[in-house]
C-alpha cells in the first residue's frame, strides 16, 4: 500500500523485526518515512503538476526537503509556484504562441491539485492577487492550506486505501488537520487503523496493476509523433496491445486481449477500486469554424471532402444557408472555450473548406494547458471504447501540405467521378 511493491528479503526481515518491537505503528512509520516512499512522492508530484518525471537533482533535493520536515502539501506548493508551472499553464498557446497568465495559472492550480475548475468566488481573487504582483509561490502556498485542498487529499487517501470516506469523519480530519499531524499524520493513522489492518489480513486490499500503471504513464508522456516513430504515442499503444485491429482487440475479443491489465485501466480507470474517474464539464455551443485551431497535423482530403462532394452532396445546401451547422448531425469536440479542435478534425475541415463563415456545433471540454495532451487523452478514451486506434492515413493528400495544383485536381476527380474512399 505504501511503496506499491513486494518487499525484498532484507526488507521483509527488517520490518518483521520492527513489527515485533513496535507493532504496526512502527512498520507504518518506517515505510512512510523511508527514502523510497519520499522519492515516490517527489516524482509523483512532478508528474502530476509538470507532466514529467523529476530530474536526478530534483529528486535528491525534494527527498531531502521531505526528510527535513517540509510537509507534502508545502512541497507540492513549491512546484506549483514555480516559473515552469506558470509557463505550463498555457503551453499550447494560440495564434500568438504560448500565453500563460494569471487566469491560466489559477486554472491549472485547481485542475492539478483539487481536480476541479476554479471556484467562482476564490478563483478570481487569486487571479487578482497575481495580477497585482503577488508571487505565484505565495498563492500556491495559501492554496494548499485551504479546506478544499485538505478535503480532497483526505478523501483521496481513503479511496486509495479502499476505505469508506464517511463525510463526518473526513470533515473531522480537515477541521483538526494540525491535531492529527497534517497529511502525513492522517495517512499513517489510516494505514495503521484497525479497519485497514483487518482488510489486509482478510485479503480484501486490491492493489493496482503497477505494470499497467507504468505503461499508461508512458502513453501519457509519449510525444505526439508520426505513427512510425517507435517511442511515439501511437506506436507505444500498438506495442502494448500487440497491434490491435478492428477484428481483434480487447473490446471485441476479450479472450485474446494482449494486455488486460492496461485495458482495464484505460476503460475503467479507478472505478474498479472505488476511485471515481475525473469529471469534466462539457458545454455545447456553435463556434466560428474559421477561428478553431487543429491539434493534429494530418487531415486527409478524401476523408474531409470525399463524402459531401463525392457521395452525398445534400448537406452542402445547409452549409451555405444555415448560420449554425452540426456536420454529420454530430458535435465536434473542442477545448479552451472553442479555441482548439480535439476530436472531429475531418468534420471541422469539411465545413471550413466549404463555408469558412459558418459556425460549427461543438462540445467544449473547457480549459486545457496543452491541446495535444487533450488530443492524446481523448484518443486514448476512444481507443478504450472500441479497443484499437481507428486511424486514417492522409498520404499525399494531407490538407496541410498538399499543393494547390494537386488539391484542384483531386477535388475535380471527386466531384466528377464520385470518388469517396471513406464512406
Amino acid at each position: 500500500q505504501v511503496l506499491r511493491k513486494d518487499p525484498s528479503a532484507d526488507e521483509l526481515q527488517r520490518y518483521s523485526l520492527t513489527y515485533s518491537l513496535f507493532g504496526i505503528n512502527g512498520v507504518v512509520s518506517g515505510l512512510y518515512s523511508s527514502t523510497a516512499f519520499r522519492q515516490s512522492v517527489v516524482n509523483n508530484y512532478y508528474l502530476e503538476l509538470l507532466n514529467r518525471p523529476a530530474t536526478a537533482q530534483e529528486l535528491s533535493w525534494g527527498t531531502f526537503q521531505l526528510e527535513w520536515g517540509v510537509s507534502e502539501p508545502l512541497f507540492a506548493a513549491s512546484i506549483a509556484g514555480s516559473n515552469e508551472f506558470y509557463a505550463a499553464s498555457n503551453a499550447g498557446g494560440g495564434p500568438d504562441g504560448p500565453t500563460p497568465s494569471a487566469k491560466s495559472f489559477v486554472n491549472l492550480l485547481y485542475r492539478t491539485l483539487v481536480g476541479t475548475p476554479p471556484d467562482p468566488v476564490t478563483g478570481p481573487i487569486y487571479e487578482q492577487q497575481i495580477q497585482s504582483g503577488r508571487p505565484t509561490g505565495l498563492v500556491a502556498t495559501e492554496f494548499v492550506t485551504t479546506e478544499q485542498f485538505r478535503q480532497v487529499k483526505v478523501i483521496e487517501s481513503f479511496q486509495v486505501l479502499g476505505l469508506s470516506a464517511i463525510p463526518e469523519v473526513v470533515q473531522d480530519y480537515v477541521d483538526n488537520w494540525f491535531w492529527y499531524g497534517g497529511l502525513g499524520g492522517i495517512n499513517t493513522r489510516l494505514l495503521a487503523s484497525g479497519t485497514n489492518i483487518f482488510n489486509i489480513e482478510a485479503g480484501r486490499v486490491q492493489l493496482p496493476d503497477m505494470a499497467a500503471a507504468a505503461q499508461l504513464q508512458q502513453l501519457l508522456l509519449a510525444p505526439y509523433a508520426d505513427k512510425d516513430v517507435p517511442t511515439g504515442f501511437y506506436a507505444l499503444f500498438n506495442t502494448f496491445f500487440n497491434n490491435p485491429t478492428e477484428a481483434n482487440n480487447c473490446k471485441k475479443t476479450p479472450d485474446n486481449c494482449a494486455n488486460p491489465g492496461l485495458y482495464e485501466l484505460l476503460s475503467k480507470g479507478g472505478v474498479s477500486r472505488g476511485i471515481p474517474n475525473e469529471a469534466i464539464t462539457v458545454k455545447q455551443s456553435f463556434v466560428p469554424v474559421s477561428k478553431l485551431l487543429p491539434s493534429q497535423n494530418e487531415i486527409g482530403l478524401d476523408s474531409s471532402l470525399g463524402f459531401p462532394l463525392g457521395k452525398d452532396p445534400s448537406p452542402i445546401n445547409g452549409y451555405f444557408n444555415d448560420l449554425n451547422v452540426k456536420v454529420g448531425d454530430r458535435y465536434i469536440l473542442t477545448s479552451a472555450d472553442g479555441q482548439y479542435v480535439v476530436d472531429g478534425h475531418h468534420r471541422w475541415s469539411q465545413l471550413f473548406l466549404i463555408n469558412p463563415l459558418a459556425n460549427i456545433g461543438a462540445a467544449d471540454i473547457g480549459y486545457v494547458p496543452a491541446p495535444q495532451d487533450a488530443l492524446k487523452e481523448t484518443q486514448i478514451s476512444v481507443a478504450a471504447q472500441i479497443g484499437y486506434f481507428k486511424t486514417e492515413e492522409s498520404g499525399t493528400d494531407n490538407l496541410f501540405t498538399i499543393s494547390q495544383e494537386d488539391f484542384n485536381r483531386k477535388i475535380t476527380d471527386i466531384i466528377n467521378k464520385g470518388i469517396c474512399k471513406h464512406n
